[in-house]
């Protein structure tokens, strides 16, 4: 008979940005006279209600891992001041630059419901218009924000600080193309001496880059130059980007090592934890379970001592542990499930089944038990 080893498994298109004077102004095709609402929806309707730093709602929270929309009430007293969409921040208490898809589309939906039961926000926006109107603004803001501009953007964790409110502070000044390719100063090629622009090496992330080239796109807009488009401003950036990639992802390999011992610690408390559970409701099933009682032990395995030494000679059983009942078993009687020591030194766990056949004579059977 041989003794099986129990087995376990290892337990807002730029909603907020222009006035519908600055909108006009800015050159680009002409469209048919239908579809000039399309821009002056920004001025007139959602850019009316996107701005205020003072209104009440929502505030912007760093650490916030999902935005929360004001009502529309709060929407409907904002007044249109100019500014960016930086400031949809402040509004939805989640920088945009962490908005993620389940975010953009929590902020249609606002649009879309808000534009029904406040018409006064669509502006001339026709109503059979505003689904398209909000679709385009969607689009917007998500290429502003950077997202889905062909790489994927990095999940950061929620206490990363934001930085990308730091270069709206900074005079346009600051923002040239020459100040941007000479950043690092006299340092050798690829190598950041201090914090550019005042943002840590190690923050360098896919946020703090699209916020800094919005402002340096803004700033050449204000310039009127001829490079201001998406397009070059986004080459001169994505070359930086290229240029000191080892250098930052150095900087930041310290800050993610601790980040990865810090969850490889969570991780053995929470399976300790795990663990520790799992044994008091192991303890409190074998406190109440009949197969576990004193007697009940001592009986079984008298009972499988005096078959074991008529089938295998010396070899018995010299304990009985964590009794457990089995309802593996059809036929009346007890049927226990046991950690068995045997007099050979062997350890595993064993089915013994007490019952009587149909000629009243009782039987044991002692077996091999795999879960």
């Amino acid at each position: 008979m041989t003794i099986i080893l129990l087995r376990s498994s290892a337990a807002a298109f730029r909603l907020a940005v222009f006035t519908a004077a600055r909108v006009t102004a800015r050159p680009g095709p002409v469209r048919a006279r239908p579809r000039q609402w399309l821009g002056r929806l920004i001025g007139l309707g959602l850019g009316a209600v996107l701005i205020g730093h003072g209104v009440a709602g929502a505030q912007a929270a760093p650490n916030a891992v999902a935005m929360a929309p004001p009502s529309c009430e709060t929407y409907q007293r904002a007044r249109p001041r100019g500014g960016d969409f930086e400031q949809l921040s402040e509004l939805f208490g989640l920088s945009i630059y962490r908005w993620f898809e389940a975010d953009f589309t929590r902020f249609r939906d606002f649009l879309l419901s808000c534009g029904r039961e406040m018409p006064s926000l669509r502006g001339d926006v026709p109503s059979d218009a505003w689904d398209a109107a909000v679709a385009q603004s969607v689009a917007g803001l998500k290429e502003y924000a950077g997202y889905g501009q062909g790489r994927p953007r990095t999940q950061l964790d929620p206490d990363t600080p934001d930085y990308t409110p730091t270069f709206r502070k900074m005079s346009c000044d600051r923002f040239t193309r020459t100040s941007i390719d000479g950043w690092a100063g006299n340092a050798a090629p690829g190598k950041i001496e201090g914090a550019p622009f005042t943002v840590p090496v190690e923050y360098w992330n896919d946020e703090v880059w699209q916020a800094l080239e919005n402002r340096f796109l803004e700033c050449e807009r204000q310039r009127q130059s001829p490079n201001a488009t998406r397009t070059i401003v986004g080459q001169v950036i994505g070359r930086q980007r290229d240029r000191y990639y080892w250098e930052i992802d150095r900087a930041q390999e310290p800050r993610r090592n601790r980040k990865s011992i810090a969850w490889a610690q969570k991780q053995q408390r929470q399976e300790a934890e795990e663990m520790e559970t799992f044994r008091r409701e192991q303890q409190a099933r074998l406190a109440t379970d009949p197969c576990n009682r004193i007697e009940v032990r001592r009986q079984m395995m008298e009972a499988a001592n005096a078959m074991a030494r008529t089938r295998y000679g010396a070899r018995t059983l010299v304990d009985l542990t964590d009794g457990r009942t089995s309802g593996l078993e059809p036929a009346p009687g007890r049927s226990c499930i046991f950690t068995a020591d045997w007099s050979s030194g062997q350890r595993g766990v064993v089915l013994i089944t007490q019952r009587k056949n149909s000629f009243g004579d009782d039987l044991i059977e002692v077996r091999p038990f795999e879960r």
